[in-house]
């Protein structure tokens, strides 16, 4: 194998690790949440505790299901780079990265979302760049393969 040949595998290996590492943050702060996050609250423009507990424990259940996303893509782009690494399959690349990107990328759309409707400060930015990095580690490992 050569050395642009195990670049070329490494590379989109590597993007998928860090995401999955990012991937698994966002799981650990949501399942661990005892409240909404900060964002939510400014969308809402109330303060957490002037919600009924019967709210409070519905958007919980929002925010840990989301952190369950957060979860699966953590253990999916977790298992890509050992995958790709010895399989590199361009359907494989591109199922697995593309996964994680359309996943991003929908968060992206639906805080972009909230952001516009509300004025609060949502990270759509960030959803947006996380599918950035898998699209272009899509891209390498199908022109790689």
């Amino acid at each position: 194998m050569s050395h642009s040949d195990l670049l070329g595998r490494l590379l989109p290996a590597a993007l998928a690790l860090v995401m999955s590492l990012v991937s698994l943050r966002m799981a650990a702060k949501g399942l661990t949440a005892r409240e909404w996050l900060p964002f939510h609250q400014a969308a809402a423009a109330a303060e957490w505790n002037s919600l009924t507990p019967r709210l409070r424990q519905l958007l919980l259940f929002m925010v840990r299901t989301t952190a369950l996303g957060f979860f699966a893509l953590f253990l999916l782009l977790a298992t890509a780079p050992a995958y790709l690494l010895w399989n590199p399959s361009p359907v494989a690349g591109l199922e697995i990265l593309g996964v994680g990107a359309i996943y991003c990328l929908a968060l992206g759309i639906l805080t972009r979302s909230l952001h516009r409707e509300t004025g609060a400060r949502t990270p759509w930015r960030a959803s947006f760049g996380a599918a950035a990095v898998l699209i272009l580690a899509a891209a390498l490992s199908i022109a790689m393969s």
